[in-house]
């Protein structure tokens, strides 16, 4: 092939060089779209499922789909009201028995598939129930990540109450709802004021300011970021990566986390099992309880009826005894229902039926040697299927035998 008498020119060149970037800028692409394919024949992804609310802090994207990997492995769907549930009309349904769960990532249960969370074991489990009859009962869950009491407390007011429930189920974490309830524990722990916290004045709960809501997709630049992200697995997975980079280099422990104390989580602070000294810690306490109290009077309020129950940290229920010794000897404590204790307590003195699961949760691990929380053999982190299927059965029992005769 004889060269054209160009190619060594400036124009020729120019040519040259655009053509190569074409090529690149092609194979690129041709490379992004084959990544894409990929990623969604194998299912990977990490989409964004929540955004900003103005009641809450954060609430799930209402249509938001995808899978969940990061611990468990589940395909989440958001209804229209933007929770993890199925679609519930407004309206009840006749002679329907409407129980509202609220509470965090537990009921949100992103780990499990949303069949298997137990909200839906309890919806599944009480019709057995000899107080019902043939009543129908439903079961809706309000529950986020990362939510603490105050945000529970909000969406009963801003979006439970127009589904008209019979019984509100507060679930409360003992793990990280007393922090979650404080602005300066959760600092602490890493986490910015994206929640809205209370404090106590002259015995009344009113919001300490700190809280600015932020309009979801409020800018060009964020819309379009969160387009990628709902829409390109790419783009989730490269954010992903990000995280994780980010976590790693400047992750923040929750104070009182002893990595040397067999048994200690990563995001539990120790101080929970023991009567708390730290001035933070007793106005937690202190914020928690006033926040039980004005739930159980909103909701008696409505005339309807309010339950709380206190589920379960890893180290409670480990089908091990030595294991929970161990622990116990290394923080100092004889027992480890020190906040499950203090949340019926609590509940009791304002007259709240309240079920404590973390005993009856340890004594079904140690009995059937089986692990309640955790993948893959180990036993941190949120409950699997066997925990939640466990607790929404005791649940079920609870609710039939003292609830429903009532």
């Amino acid at each position: 092939m004889t060269a054209s008498p160009e190619d060594g020119t400036a124009p020729g060149r120019l040519r040259r060089a655009a053509a190569a970037l074409a090529l690149i800028a092609f194979g690129g692409v041709l490379a992004l779209v084959l990544a894409e394919v990929v990623l969604h024949l194998t299912d990977i992804g990490y989409p964004v499922f929540w955004q900003s609310d103005p009641y809450t802090g954060t609430r799930g994207i209402p249509g938001a789909k995808g899978p969940y990997l990061t611990e468990g492995r589940s395909s989440v769907r958001i209804n229209s009201a933007g929770f993890r549930d199925r679609e519930h009309p407004l309206a009840k349904p006749p002679n329907t028995l409407r129980i509202a769960v609220l509470g965090d990532s537990y009921v949100e249960a992103l780990q499990v598939a949303e069949q298997q969370a137990f909200p839906a074991v309890l919806e599944r489990s009480l019709p057995g129930c000899p107080a019902l009859g043939n009543r129908p009962v439903e079961v809706l869950r309000f529950g986020v990540s990362g939510w603490g009491t105050a945000q529970e407390l909000a969406a009963l007011e801003h979006y439970v109450w127009q589904f008209d429930p019979d019984i509100v189920v507060l679930s409360f974490l003992t793990a990280n709802d007393m922090r979650d309830n404080s602005r300066v524990l959760s600092a602490r722990a890493g986490e910015g004021d994206v929640r809205p916290y209370v404090v106590v004045q002259n015995g009344t709960l009113v919001p300490d300011g700190s809280f600015h809501y932020v309009a979801p997709n409020a800018s060009l630049l964020k819309r379009v970021r969160r387009s990628l992200l709902a829409h390109s697995r790419v783009v989730q997975v490269a954010e992903r990566v990000h995280v994780a980079l980010t976590n790693r280099w400047g992750h923040h422990l929750e104070p009182g986390y002893l990595a040397s104390v067999p048994g200690s989580e990563k995001g539990i602070g120790n101080e929970i099992y023991s009567q708390p000294t730290d001035p933070a810690w007793v106005d937690a306490w202190q914020v928690t309880e006033k926040l039980i109290q004005t739930m159980a009077d909103e909701v008696r309020q409505h005339g309807k009826r309010f339950d709380v129950v206190t589920l379960s940290n890893g180290i409670q229920d480990n089908q091990k005894p030595a294991a929970r010794q161990t622990f116990m000897n290394g923080i100092g404590v004889d027992n480890l229902f020190y906040p499950d204790n203090r949340i019926a307590g609590i509940a009791s003195s304002y007259g709240i039926p309240v079920l404590t699961l973390a005993p009856r949760l340890q004594a079904y691990a140690e009995a059937n040697h089986v692990n309640l929380h955790g993948f893959a053999g180990k036993n941190v982190g949120h409950w699997n299927k066997e925990g939640h299927r466990v607790a929404g059965q005791l649940l079920a029992d609870q609710i039939c035998r003292d609830v429903l005769p009532g």
